[in-house]
């Protein structure tokens, strides 16, 4: 004995849809991750443009982040290529 299920427009236009669009609905779709960026603050500032303060502070960041070596000669690079010269202290 089969079941008979009543016929209606809303289970046609169903029928109907999921048949039109079977091939995107049974699919899958990739979709890459989105990265939403909080924008806190003022922003970057370069280092001229900053109070002593605020220099201070950046420069203290940098010093325990890089090796005293690195610093040294960063410097050293720099003061040469502005053409002025660096005293050895060792």
């Amino acid at each position: 004995m089969a079941v008979q299920t009543k016929w209606t427009a809303a289970s046609y236009k169903e029928e109907r849809f999921l048949q039109n669009n079977a091939k995107w609905l049974t699919g899958t779709i990739k979709l890459s991750a989105w990265v939403k960026q909080r924008l806190v603050g003022r922003g970057p500032q370069r280092v001229w443009e900053l109070s002593d303060r605020s220099k201070r502070r950046k420069t203290k960041e940098l010093r325990a982040q890089v090796p005293d070596a690195t610093l040294t000669y960063a410097a050293q690079m720099s003061l040469r290529a502005a053409g002025k010269a660096m005293l050895r202290l060792s």
